[in-house]
């Protein structure tokens, strides 16, 4: 074989093609390999544990079935509850800082005086540890007459007396909402970035045609910013039945009576403080699942909207 025929042998499409795929592999491969032992693997084994009665003293367990999800639908109420908080403060929490973070984005994308101040400011509690900034939220609905919120209400006259806002079945959950809407920054982060990427053409146009402030925001601005709404919106789905952990564990502990406790303080206490390790992972099943379902229904419709803002 000549030269010029072995190096087009070597250098067939065939061949490049076989390479270029080895490459591809072997940049994704270490993704892979942590993607398979720190997600595949667990989950794998969740699952499995879910249909056994493993705890630290027996693990991994005797097979039991199905009996582990009959008992969370049947009679565990603590945990039901917990569920129905979760989704609660998910379908409160996302909307509420969508608004927060799209109008603090549109209020530090104008040319205000001390704007990178702001910017700074709605970022720190994303940046910051939630340990931390649920520690100052403690300072802030305090029970005391020296507590943030309710110095300010006794000097306005609103209230007579201080509140235990974090000790009251009625306002506990209210107070951890108002904490975990305060953690709007990434929003907001995200927002700002697709505001400035708008052209600036399209205002333009709208002010030919005479559109004011608000017909801009509403055929303009809104319809351009539908893809990053819909990014937040299918991210904070993905994490919404795991969130709120922190700041529960932080600022109340799951109570006064529940009524706070969340999904994942659930798992946490089946699994670490009643040594319940087969139960604890049905639970993580039915988080999973319940996710999966939310994600993918809302976000197909989110996502149809995106593409039609187009």
């Amino acid at each position: 074989m000549s030269t010029g025929t072995a190096r087009a042998v070597k250098h067939s499409p065939g061949s490049i093609m076989r390479d270029e795929a080895r490459t591809g592999w072997g940049f994704i491969l270490p993704s892979l390999t942590v993607i398979g032992v720190f997600v595949i693997i667990p989950l794998i084994s969740a699952i499995g544990l879910s249909f056994t009665d493993a705890n630290s003293l027996n693990f991994p367990g005797v097979f039991v079935g199905l009996r582990n999800y009959l008992d969370f639908f049947t009679w565990d109420f603590a945990a039901q509850r917990a569920l129905f908080n979760t989704l609660l403060m998910a379908a409160l929490n996302i909307p509420l800082g969508i608004v927060f973070g799209l109008t603090a984005a549109l209020l530090v994308n104008e040319q205000l005086p001390g704007r990178t101040f702001f910017r700074w400011g709605f970022l720190v509690p994303v940046a910051g540890s939630a340990v931390a900034v649920s520690m100052m939220w403690i300072l802030v609905f305090e029970p005391s007459s020296g507590g943030f919120l309710n110095y300010i209400l006794l000097k306005l006259g609103i209230i007579d007396e201080p509140q235990a806002w974090l000790g009251n079945v009625a306002t506990a959950m209210p107070a951890v909402i108002v904490a975990m809407v305060g953690n709007f920054g990434f929003r907001m982060l995200i927002y700002l970035s697709a505001l400035q990427g708008i052209p600036l053409e399209l205002y333009e146009a709208a002010k030919i045609d005479g559109a004011g402030r608000w017909a801009e925001f509403r055929y303009v601005t809104w319809p351009q910013l539908m893809p990053a709404t819909f990014f937040i919106i299918v991210n904070n789905l993905a994490s919404a039945l795991r969130m709120g952990f922190d700041q529960v564990y932080v600022l109340t502990g799951g109570g006064p009576m529940d009524a706070t406790k969340v999904i994942s303080l659930a798992i946490y206490e089946n699994a670490f403080v009643y040594n319940q390790l087969g139960y604890s992972a049905a639970l993580s099943v039915v988080v999973l699942i319940v996710t999966a379902i939310i994600t993918l229904t809302i976000g197909r419709y989110i996502r149809r909207k995106a593409e039609n803002a187009f």
